[in-house]
């Protein structure tokens, strides 16, 4: 018997919901409850059946019966009869005794030496032959007041073969028929105590019990048993396929005309049903030495119609013997009844044999676990043929369920998963397949079954597909990246509450524009990363774009991923994600990026495998938050142009920036950058707006003291004559105009303006106007551009005091147009000691 094999080393992909809120697993249908054999029984035979339960107890009564030296029939019987109590009860102890402690006489089948067959020498010898069975069977439910008769004919017992003779003396037989409650009943207690095996000419009785020949109506025997004095096409019936009881218990019959079949041919079909959804396995054994041969046989179950592919190796005889249990079946019913169902034959001349199976392809199509699970396969027909190397089919699924899956070649070339893209979408799965030679491929899926109480990492086969390729040259095309691969979101997806965008699947075409795939995260709690590459590793970060844009009124923030590869191919497109502050991100997702058409456009600016905008945790500590723009990529020339973020008055954070290009020269001087204090609302709002001189990318990024605070893409695709002259700012050592930290640590607050960039006409006067305690003093500095003169007779100042504040008035009075740096620096003690506070802007036109 060939099992199922659990595929625990491949591809898992993962749909996701159509609502892209989470990835759960679907509410499975209910588990079947286990069933016994008596759900298959005949209606008479379960009117008369007590129960699995107390079955049990009457086997468990047999079992335990003593040896005693010389005992009668009578005795026995009466010992037996003890735990009756109706007329099943009564033949069920009788025949399961007999089955259990009689063995098949071997000297017989060595020498055709007859042994006696009467009751009393059985049950002496616990040996005989049919014949023996049946009279000790016969005697036993005489003395418990059972009418039986014993049944004399032919059968098809050990060592028959398909067109044997059947009127040779070596297949007589004998049996027996019980009544009870007016019905009779079957019983063979030869073959339902074991059966022969023959091993190096040697001969070996095997005690197994099997349930089938234990009170069966006439047609379950009829495959088998012919009375003596049944009217029967004699050369027909030895030509019929062999239905063994278990397979007339579970309502199977034959589609195919013969169950013998001459052929000129390496392959042959066989077809049959049965009323119940069966788990099956079936091989094919050579009658000339007995032995099972390999990857011989495959069977696609569609509708209950089971289709047997069986492939011949080599001229001769063949039997292909098929196994199985309905769908659900009890252990305990399993070891009463033996799993054998039907058996063919198949006599062939063809010398030259076929090749086999590729491993792994003996049941194809799909499981019953599969399609009840409320999984379907747009290819009715397990085996594609594809005349250029690539095939292509959908599986539908429910609610998102992992698939796993095997890629393998007849000839053993290990596993070819990375010629499989599984294309995720959210209820189903596209397989797209490339082969890479001629030849016949195997793909085997493995899915969770639908019982939540299995572990979710065990992914039984559920089904198998046979791709056959005609194309002489294999897929022209290079394949779909490396073998470890897991294509669309990963489980723990749903976990971190990160949402998709339901409408793209595993694979992401790049076809000559810029392509965007899209998901949300909640910032507060979620940190992201990603990666692209290809199977050379040759790829930068200014392939991919990835944008934030907050939407207000929501905790997600939208994460816009733009494409733009000047490189035709196959490229992976990982995203990994954590709970902010983890060491590390796990893997949540990979995308296939399908490059048919290469972009020509100018490409993005790196941003090391990280998303653009404010790092939310970042912020959070330094008491900061981005009022505008909502988005990551700022653009100079619209209404959002001004990156603002905002501070709390009482708390205010130092900041510096850089600007810089793809040369990463440092252009910090085309930036100006404002603080504003609003003083209704206790903020401070920091204004950085921008001035590059050349078309393109530019990044730009924000620090406090301690952190780096995020980086923005400055996007001056066009760029405005205008603007991009140079203003000469004066320097402010990479800082926003207006006070420092320490300005407002030292008690020092800005009464006016707001703006810390003050505009002027030549000759005007304007004010600066600043507060402190009585210990505060303050020294100035005023440059014009960046001239390192200290233009002191262009400004004074005046203090004035009420005892517990002082203001200082500094007037400024310029003469010449441009911009200049007033520069403040400030003490609280009475040593005099100062430091920089602080610089403005002043703009004199």
């Amino acid at each position: 018997m060939e099992t199922l094999n659990k595929i625990k080393d491949t591809h898992e992909l993962v749909l996701y919901n159509e609502a892209c809120k989470a990835f759960p697993r679907p509410a499975p249908p209910p588990v079947g409850q286990e069933v016994d054999l008596n759900e298959f029984f005949s209606p008479e035979l379960k009117d008369i059946y007590p129960g699995f339960d107390a079955v049990i107890r009457l086997d468990e009564y047999v079992a335990k019966t003593p040896e005693t030296p010389g005992q009668t029939i009578r005795a026995l019987v009466e010992h037996l009869m003890e735990i009756t109590s109706s007329e099943y009860d009564k033949s069920r102890v009788i025949i399961r005794w007999v089955a259990t402690n009689i063995a098949y006489d071997l000297n017989f089948l060595n020498t055709g030496s007859r042994p006696s067959s009467t009751a009393e020498d059985v049950l002496k010898k616990r040996s005989g032959i049919c014949e023996g069975f049946s009279n000790l069977v016969l005697e036993m439910c005489r003395i418990a007041g059972l009418e039986c008769e014993k049944i004399c004919g032919i059968a098809k017992v050990f060592g028959y073969k398909f067109g044997d003779d059947l009127r040779s003396a070596k297949f007589r037989h004998a049996w027996n028929r019980i009544k009870i409650s007016e019905t009779w009943f079957l019983c063979d207690a030869t073959m339902a105590s074991g059966y022969i095996k023959r091993e190096n000419r040697k001969y070996e009785y095997i005690f197994q019990w099997n349930e089938g020949y234990f009170l069966v109506p006439p047609e379950t025997l009829r495959y088998s048993h012919k009375p003596d004095d049944e009217e029967l096409d004699l050369k027909q019936w030895t030509l019929e396929a062999r239905v063994f009881p278990s397979g007339c218990l579970y309502k199977m019959s034959i589609l195919t005309t013969a169950g013998y079949i001459k052929t000129n041919s390496n392959k042959v079909d066989f077809q049959f049903q049965s009323m119940w959804k069966m788990d099956l396995w079936s091989t094919l054994i050579d009658d000339a030495t007995g032995k099972h041969v390999e990857n011989s046989v495959a069977s696609f179950t569609n509708e209950k119609v089971t289709t047997l592919f069986v492939r011949l190796p080599r001229a001769g005889s063949y039997s292909v013997v098929i196994f199985g249990n309905p769908v659900n079946l009890s252990e305990r019913s399993k070891k009463m009844i033996q799993d054998r169902l039907l058996r063919f034959n198949v006599h062939t001349t063809c010398v030259s044999g076929s090749q086999p199976f590729p491993k792994f392809t003996s049941l194809l199509g799909s499981l019953p676990a599969f399609t009840d699970g409320g999984f379907r396969s747009s290819v009715n027909f397990p085996i594609i043929e594809t005349d250029d190397g690539y095939a292509k089919f959908t599986v539908y699924r429910p609610g998102g369920e992992p698939i796993r899956f095997k890629f393998r070649h007849s000839e053993s070339l290990g596993q070819l998963n990375k010629y499989v893209f599984a294309n995720a979408y959210p209820e189903k799965v596209v397989f797209n397949i490339r082969c890479p030679k001629k030849g016949e491929y195997s793909l085997i899926l493995g899915a969770r079954p639908n019982n939540d109480q299995v572990d979710d990492n065990e992914f039984p086969q559920v089904a198998t597909y046979l791709i056959l390729n005609k194309n002489e040259q294999g897929t022209p095309l290079p394949s779909y990246l490396s073998e470890e691969r897991q294509w669309g979101p990963a489980d723990n997806l749903s976990k971190l509450d990160i949402l998709l965008n339901p409408k793209k699947g595993s694979e992401i075409t790049c076809n000559k524009d810029e392509t965007v795939f899209e998901l949300s995260f909640n910032e507060e709690q979620i940190q992201l990363s990603y990666r692209i590459k290809a199977e050379n590793d040759k790829v930068t970060s200014s392939w991919v774009c990835a944008e934030t844009n907050r939407s207000r009124g929501t905790k997600y923030v939208k994460l816009s991923f733009r494409f733009r590869v000047p490189v035709s191919g196959f490229y992976e497109f990982k995203i990994f994600a954590g709970k902010i502050g983890a060491e590390s991100n796990d893997l949540i997702g990979r995308w296939l990026l399908n490059v048919v058409n290469l972009y020509e456009g100018e490409l993005f600016i790196g941003n090391e495998n990280v998303p653009w905008g404010s790092i939310a945790s970042k912020m959070t500590v330094n008491n900061l938050q981005v009022i505008s723009p909502n988005r990551s990529t700022i653009y100079p020339n619209d209404e959002d142009s001004t990156l603002i973020i905002e501070s709390e008055l009482n708390k205010p954070t130092g900041l510096n920036f850089s600007l810089k290009d793809n040369s990463d020269t440092d252009l910090h001087e085309c930036v100006l950058a404002d603080s504003v204090i609003e003083r209704n609302d206790e903020k401070m709002l920091y204004k950085f707006q921008f001035y590059p001189h050349e078309a393109g990318f530019y990044r730009f990024d924000v620090f406090s003291e301690f952190d780096h605070l995020g980086s923005w893409m400055i996007d001056q695709s066009v760029i405005d004559a205008h603007k991009s002259k140079q203003m000469e700012l004066p320097s402010n050592d990479k800082r926003p105009w207006g006070p420092l930290k320490i300005f407002f640590d030292y008690g020092f607050s800005v009464v006016t303006p707001e703006s810390s960039i003050i505009s002027t006409s030549s000759g005007a006067e304007c004010k600066l106007i600043i507060s402190t305690d009585p210990r505060g003093k303050i020294l100035g500095k005023l440059n014009f551009r960046n001239q390192a003169d200290n233009l002191t007779d262009s400004f004074d100042s005046v203090t004035t005091s009420d005892g517990q504040i002082k203001k200082i008035v500094i007037k400024f009075k310029l003469s010449q147009k441009g911009y200049y740096k007033f520069s403040l620096f400030i003490s609280n003690s009475v040593q005099d000691k100062f430091v920089y506070g602080g610089g403005w802007l002043i703009h004199c036109v």
